[in-house]
């Protein structure tokens, strides 16, 4: 009997993990910046900028592998709208920051399959990465918090910040 309870486990343990479902970054000029998007139903779809702010951009980075800290995130047309028409696989994102996957979210569940987005619908975001830091786009496209800092020595020897 126990065999079973543990074969039954272990089945749904497995089930779980391969439920996860899977991130890309689109349509950046770099690996850490992107349109999100989603792998769901065997097909790549955009995630709505409904609900989508820097808590939910923080998750994106954290499972992306980018450790969660985010240069600035996007809704509208900053990398472009999808090519084609394309599903809408996610909307209504309510993060509190900390989570490790996007799915750990509430959210209004996945595959509006009939829904297509509008221009000011697209969720995007630029992961922090140490080759990151430094490389923004224009400030004027932005609609997340830009943080930047200066720390330099002039020639005299004394430290400007």
């Amino acid at each position: 009997m126990k065999l079973n309870v543990l074969l039954g486990f272990v089945a749904l343990y497995i089930c779980h993990c391969q439920a996860r479902v899977q991130l890309r970054l689109t349509d950046g000029k770099h690996k850490y910046e992107g349109r999100v998007e989603a792998f769901v139903n065997s097909q790549w779809g955009p995630i709505s900028a409904r609900g989508w702010n820097k808590k939910a951009a923080q998750v994106v980075c954290r499972q992306l592998g980018f450790g969660g800290k985010v240069i600035r995130y996007t809704k509208g047309v900053t990398y472009g709208h999808p090519k084609g028409p394309r599903p809408v696989w996610l909307e209504a994102i309510n993060c509190n920051g900390t989570e490790n996957h996007i799915d750990d979210c509430n959210h209004s569940g996945w595959v509006k399959s009939k829904r297509r987005l509008n221009f000011f619908d697209l969720a995007g975001v630029m992961c922090y990465t140490a080759e990151g830091r430094v490389l923004f786009p224009p400030v004027a496209s932005a609609w997340g918090d830009i943080n930047v800092g200066i720390n330099f020595t002039i020639c005299g020897g004394e430290k400007l910040k």
